[in-house]
C-alpha cells in the first residue's frame, strides 16, 4: 500500500541540507585520507575557507549594477521606442 503522507517543504528542505552536509564531510575524508591530513585539521581549514569565501562576495545591497537591463532582459540601447 503507498503512503499518501507529504511532507512539508521546511522537511524537505532540512533533509537536504542534512544530506549535502553529510556528502560534504565524506568528500572531506577521502580528501584528508589522500593528503594523508588528519580530518579535525582538515576540517578547520575548510571552515576558515569558507567563511573567508562569505565574507569576499559582497551583500547583494553593496552589488553596483554596471549592466543595467530591464525587465524582459533587454538593455537600453536594444530598446526600440514605441510607434
Amino acid at each position: 500500500m503507498l503512503s499518501t503522507a507529504k511532507h512539508s517543504t521546511k522537511e524537505d528542505t532540512e533533509k537536504v541540507t542534512r544530506c549535502q552536509q553529510q556528502q560534504h564531510l565524506m568528500l572531506l575524508k577521502v580528501i584528508a585520507g589522500i593528503l594523508g591530513v588528519p580530518l579535525g585539521e582538515l576540517t578547520q581549514r575548510d571552515k576558515e575557507y569558507q567563511l573567508e569565501m562569505n565574507r569576499a562576495v559582497p551583500a547583494e545591497s553593496e552589488v553596483v549594477d554596471r549592466d543595467p537591463v530591464d525587465r524582459c532582459g533587454r538593455r537600453p540601447w536594444q530598446c526600440r521606442p514605441n510607434g
